[in-house]
């Protein structure tokens, strides 16, 4: 994939199995990511699910401790939507459901 191509991904989904997924709602910008990996030789993947983005157990964190995270509205630092697998509560007691109308 082109640089060009990397700097507006629509439709963009990352995931682990068994833990969960990030859906973006609007195009990424994957460019930074790219050029970060190349500075330092490793593939993209590597940058991107090393560094970029953790999704553990019932957990997902983006840019933890990255050194370029992009402002609000760029890069992956977008809208999305976050689906966790395996998310039970902790007290299943119906009279503590929260249900917003």
């Amino acid at each position: 994939m082109s640089i060009d191509e990397l700097s507006s991904l629509d439709n963009f989904i990352v995931g682990r199995v068994g833990c969960g997924q990030v859906a973006y709602n609007y195009p990424v910008d994957l460019s930074q990511v790219y050029l970060d990996a190349q500075k330092q030789g490793i593939p993209l993947e590597k940058e991107l699910f090393g560094k970029v983005i953790e999704i553990g157990p019932r957990v997902v964190v983006t840019y933890k401790d990255h050194p370029n995270t992009p402002a609000m509205g760029f890069g992956l630092n977008v809208p999305a939507t976050i689906t966790l697998e395996g998310i039970k509560p902790k007290d299943p007691c119906p009279s503590k459901t929260i249900s917003i109308s």
